[in-house]
């Protein structure tokens, strides 16, 4: 069985997964183990006080992430297979060069999910 999602959606749903703060934390998170909702500023210094607050807000109300006691943030099952996803993803965009033969995983990320877009 297969869904399909109107193409207004489907473009939310893209775009949900394509912000540069969702990623960071994900693959944050997925690399380097649970962040204590405290040190979320100095371990992701690129992004503001507003995009951590929305990236940790809408991972958690997604089931993306969740708040361990005494850890702090960490991934759901759900927030381990997305950053599965951006892995193979970014894998991809490399191997094609995509967008530049140069550039960083979030950008990669956001080049292959604008390629779904429709």
């Amino acid at each position: 069985m297969s869904t399909s999602f109107p193409p207004a959606e489907a473009r939310q749903v893209i775009d949900l997964l394509a912000s540069r703060s969702l990623i960071r934390l994900v693959t944050e998170i997925d690399d380097n183990g649970a962040i204590p909702l405290r040190r979320l500023a100095g371990t992701l210094p690129d992004l503001s006080a507003h995009q951590l607050r929305s990236a940790s807000d809408t991972a958690r109300a997604h089931g993306l992430v969740r708040v361990a006691p005494g850890a702090g943030l960490e991934l759901t099952d759900s927030g381990m297979e997305l950053a599965d996803l951006y892995d193979a993803l970014a894998r991809w965009a490399r191997r094609h060069s995509a967008p530049a033969a140069v550039c960083e995983f979030s950008s990669r990320i956001q080049h292959v999910l604008g390629l779904l877009a429709p």
